[in-house]
């Protein structure tokens, strides 16, 4: 049969569990905060921002002036360029 922890081990336990608790919740807000960042950054610019992988040259995203500019559908553009996220 398996021994039952002690209440010191339980406490350390405890506080291991709540320190990593913490620092996941710091992690989320600084994720949150980047992709907020990030959003903005993509969404305010009046030109427009396509991003490429320069190894094969495939477009990987787009924000919504260059798809305006393109003049393609987001399906046409998928269709275009092979697989694309909206950035």
């Amino acid at each position: 049969m398996a021994r039952k922890p002690t209440y010191e081990e339980l406490g350390k336990r405890v506080k291991e569990l709540e320190k990593q608790s913490l620092e996941r919740k710091r992690v989320e807000q600084t994720l949150l905060e980047s992709e907020q960042l990030y959003r903005a950054l993509l969404d305010q610019p009046a030109d427009s921002i396509v991003l490429v992988e320069a190894e094969i040259l495939a477009v990987l995203g787009f924000n919504d002036k260059a798809h305006e500019n393109v003049g393609y559908s987001r399906g046409g553009i998928s269709l275009y360029y092979g697989h694309t996220e909206n950035i």
